[in-house]
């Protein structure tokens, strides 16, 4: 009888590798939903220094351009996509803000209550790129702050990505597109993060050379070409159960949950 191995879906490794081998206790990790578990293992970590990207055009037959902007709520444990990202839909969070609003606003994350309950969204920028690992051209999932500075700060990569590209499209002779197929050039994304310090910090810079997609599409294996898709696949909505168990993980209480969830049925 010949014997079968089954081996652990991309979800399961997602949770795997969340802790060491040698972690002796596994604590609650960071259950970042923002993305279809198929796809979560192709999201882009930049090291420091240079990285070159290229970013992929639109994938028919996409309604988005080549980037989806994502409504994400964000927890201390987590986060995920507000179903209103894919068009329509209103979240179990939303219906949750208007009732705390209402009876308890004191409840609510402001700049006055910073461990209040946050439930609104955050912008976040997600697009297909293809970049070198290891000698091999690979696709991978872009996933960045879409935050534009307007409340103070910085703003976020995937801001800064969409604002460059959005001021070359609108020069009358502008010098490169980086998302043409054909013409697009590879954009340098350099990240400096010194000893000590919190948060990294980037730079943009466009590369001086158009790099077709046709070309690095031929360089790439069976697989990582396999992978792209229309930037809508790669999001995930969860259903309104799902929702409800992640507001109870933030710690509203159930007596708190049950009024809440009265008040919409």
């Amino acid at each position: 009888m010949k014997t079968t191995i089954e081996f652990a879906s991309p979800e399961d490794i997602i949770k795997i590798r969340e802790s060491t081998p040698w972690t002796s206790t596994r604590k609650p990790s960071y259950n970042d939903s923002l993305l279809r578990p198929e796809y979560a293992l192709r999201k882009l970590r930049f090291p420091v220094g240079k990285t070159m990207i290229r970013i992929v055009p639109s994938i028919r037959p996409s309604i988005y351009d080549w980037m989806i902007g994502v409504q994400a709520i964000s927890y201390k444990d987590g986060r995920h996509a507000h179903p209103r990202t894919l068009g329509a839909g209103k979240s179990v969070f939303d219906h949750a803000f208007s009732w705390l609003n209402t009876h308890k606003p004191g409840a609510l994350f402001s700049k006055a209550n910073r461990d209040g309950y946050r439930l609104l969204t955050d912008p976040i920028s997600v697009f297909w790129v293809i970049v070198e690992e290891d000698s091999k051209f690979v696709a991978r999932l872009f996933v960045g702050s879409g935050y534009d500075g307007s409340r103070g700060g910085a703003q976020g990569l995937g801001c800064q990505i969409y604002q460059m590209i959005k001021d070359l499209a609108g020069e009358a002779n502008p010098l490169a597109d980086p998302v043409d197929p054909e013409e697009g050039v590879m954009l340098c994304v350099e990240k400096t993060q010194p000893a000590g310090v919190k948060y990294a910090s980037y730079s943009l810079r466009l590369g001086n050379t158009p790099t077709p997609m046709s070309k690095l599409i031929s360089l790439m294996a069976e697989e990582e070409v396999a992978a792209l898709c229309p930037l809508e696949n790669t999001i995930r909505i969860l259903c309104e159960d799902e929702e409800w168990k992640r507001l109870e993980q933030i710690g509203i209480n159930s007596e708190t949950i049950s009024a809440i969830r009265s008040s919409i049925h």
